[in-house]
């Protein structure tokens, strides 16, 4: 790849091992993209994901399809999960992700922590617990630092028996 290509080349890369050596039970997966190229004509965001006769592009009402990383930026997210069975598990995940100063006046940068578990209690009964730390900083939006915190819990009941009609 020329010099020139590697300036202008958006990239998405990642890892995940479904079974860590010599601890079975814990999965990862790690991704680091980076789509702010370090060419001019990445200005303003008018490179990836980017079309002439449609600004917007691959967009509904401003937002990408399909991707948590957006216009000019760049970011890494991780996910640690332990098996306790089949269908129970304990989660944590990073997540890290800058905007371009020009492309969005000032910037942003997003950082969120998180941890979710899952239990089953029996086969009909099911306990879901989130948590999410989030800090965030948006000058053009807010000024400051500013974070937010998030805890769910959901019960799922599967009954067994089934009724026809």
């Amino acid at each position: 790849m020329s010099r020139r290509s590697r300036r202008r080349a958006a990239f998405r890369t990642g890892l995940y091992l479904s079974h860590v050596p010599a601890v079975p039970k814990l999965d990862l997966r790690v991704e680091a993209v980076m789509d702010d190229q370090s060419t001019t004509r990445s200005l303003l965001g008018q490179f990836t994901y980017y079309e002439g006769q449609v600004p917007h592009g691959y967009t509904n009402k401003g937002q990408i399809f399909g991707d948590w990383m957006g216009r000019e930026a760049k970011g890494g997210q991780a996910w640690a999960t332990w098996h306790l069975s089949g269908n129970e598990w304990i989660q944590a995940s990073y997540r890290n992700q800058k905007a371009a100063r020009d492309f969005i006046a000032g910037g942003t940068t997003l950082n969120d922590v998180s941890a979710q578990v899952v239990k089953r209690f029996g086969k009909d009964l099911e306990l879901k617990g989130n948590f999410t730390y989030e800090d965030y900083l948006a000058p053009i939006y807010l000024s400051g630092k500013r974070s937010v915190t998030n805890t769910s819990f959901q019960l799922t009941w599967y009954p067994t028996r089934k009724i026809s009609f």
